[in-house]
């Protein structure tokens, strides 16, 4: 199989695995299909296996994209990176850290306009506040060192807060990579 077929399949099985309605494991391992009450009804262990093993599969397609997307112009990206994969694949300079204290995760990333899928798969749940006190769990014992890590980094980062908004974290990380000149 040649690479570019290789890709090809990894695409479909990475965009099949983030239809809402339905997540699909990797086919080539034949894991179980989930729907929400089964999906949402695995241990928290169980969760953050699931999202350290999707996270890592979606990184190489970012990457491959970011380096193709990137030899003719400027390219923004927003992905989950950690401080040690930051400093593998590119300068402090490069980078901004979108971070939130990582607690109850789910009711925020919900109610934003271009999460909307999750949040109908989570509710789409037999048992809605067990999804979200497994997905909050799982994410918080994820990240709880993550975001230590960042506040205490060289990298630029900026947090955000119920009060934050999307025109102000876009004007920050301008004025950051020079996009924009500061206004003083």
């Amino acid at each position: 199989m040649s690479i570019k077929e290789e890709i090809t399949l990894k695409k479909k099985i990475f965009l099949r695995s983030r239809n809402c309605g339905r997540i699909k494991e990797k086919e080539r391992n034949s894991k179980p299909e989930f729907v929400g009450h089964e999906f949402f009804g695995r241990t928290v262990a169980e969760y953050k296996k699931w999202l350290i093993d999707n996270t890592r599969e979606q990184l190489d397609f970012v990457l491959l994209d970011l380096i193709r997307l990137s030899q003719n112009q400027i390219v923004l990206c927003d992905c989950h990176l950690t401080v040690e994969e930051a400093e593998k694949f590119t300068e402090a300079s490069r980078i901004v850290f979108l971070i939130k204290e990582p607690s109850n995760l789910v009711d925020d990333y919900c109610n934003r306009p271009d999460h909307q899928g999750f949040c109908a798969f989570i509710n789409s749940a037999s048992d809605i506040e067990r999804a979200k006190a497994l997905c909050n769990a799982a994410l918080k014992s994820l990240n709880e060192k993550k975001y230590k890590d960042i506040k205490d980094s060289i990298y630029y980062w900026i947090e955000r807060t119920p009060k934050s908004t999307v025109d102000e974290t876009l004007e920050k990380v301008e004025r950051h990579f020079g996009f924009v000149k500061n206004i003083s």
